[in-house]
C-alpha cells in the first residue's frame, strides 16, 4: 500500500470514531481526535458566523449539547478523502436524530446534510482542524436540536 492508501485508511478509522464519539459520550477520546484549534461552521444549522475554537472548547460545546438526556444517532455514508502530505479532507454525508427524553418535554429531530471535515497529521497522530456542516434537509423540533441542560 502505498503511503496516501495508509493515511486514508487511518482517517476513515478515525472518521468513525470521531462520530462513535457523539453517541458514546466518549469525550475524552473526543478530545484526542481534535487539534489544539479548530475552525467550526455550522452556519447553515444557524450558528450566527464560523467560529474558531480551541479543541477544549469544541469538546466542552458538543458534552453541553449532547447531554445524557437526550439520545442521538449519527450515520454517515459515501466518505470522500482526500489526503495531500500532512493534510487530509473528507466529505461525509450525514443523518443525524435527536431525541429528548420525555421529562424535558419529548421531541425528534433530524438532520441531513454533508460534514467537510479537515485534518491535519501532527505529533499525537491524526486531528481535526475543521468541521464544516451544510444542511440539506431538516426536520422535527428545533428546540430538541438546540437543547442543553443549564
Amino acid at each position: 500500500m502505498r503511503h496516501t492508501d495508509v493515511a486514508r485508511a487511518e482517517i476513515a478509522e478515525l472518521l468513525g470514531d470521531l462520530f462513535a464519539g457523539f453517541e458514546s459520550r466518549d469525550w475524552a477520546r473526543m478530545a484526542d481526535l481534535v487539534a489544539e484549534k479548530v475552525h467550526l461552521d455550522h452556519t447553515s444549522l444557524g450558528a450566527p458566523a464560523p467560529e474558531d475554537l480551541t479543541g477544549e472548547e469544541i469538546v466542552a460545546r458538543w458534552r453541553r449539547g449532547l447531554h445524557a438526556r437526550k439520545k442521538n444517532f449519527h450515520l454517515l455514508s459515501l466518505p470522500r478523502i482526500r489526503v495531500s502530505g500532512d493534510r487530509a479532507e473528507v466529505a461525509v454525508n450525514c443523518y443525524a436524530c435527536n431525541v429528548l427524553d420525555d421529562g424535558l418535554g419529548g421531541g425528534v429531530w433530524e438532520c441531513w446534510g454533508r460534514h467537510d471535515i479537515s485534518w491535519q497529521h501532527t505529533g499525537n497522530g491524526w486531528q481535526v482542524t475543521a468541521f464544516v456542516f451544510t444542511v440539506a434537509y431538516t426536520r422535527g423540533d428545533e428546540r430538541v436540536h438546540t437543547h442543553t441542560l443549564d
